[in-house]
């Protein structure tokens, strides 16, 4: 973690003329991109940022607690898939017919 004192900040501009202030509270650099997330200031209460950079423009999303939980949720599932099938490949197989009977 980043002290906010310290972290890199960038401005973006949004479509509506607003400037959203973002500083970044961590992040993780790959071969070919850096993911980062941070606090927002000057669009609404309670914003985070997600900013995948790489090759081209950067992406910025800018989420609300319950949307960043949300991706938080879906992704550690799916992860949590992966390995299961690691574990098991029989648990995922899908059956040809559905096994819940018509209501």
């Amino acid at each position: 973690m980043e002290s906010l004192v310290t972290a890199p900040q960038f401005d973006v501009l949004l479509d509506d003329g607003r400037i959203a202030h973002c500083w970044r509270a961590c992040h993780q650099e790959y071969e070919d991109c850096m993911f980062s997330a941070g606090l927002v200031r000057g669009i609404e209460p309670d914003v985070a940022y997600l900013r995948i950079e790489g090759r081209g423009e950067p992406l910025t999303l800018f989420l609300r607690a319950d949307e960043a939980l949300a991706i938080l949720h879906v992704l550690s599932g799916t992860l949590w898939s992966i390995e299961m099938e690691k574990f098991d490949a029989d648990t995922f197989a899908v059956p040809r017919r559905s096994t819940i009977p018509n209501r």
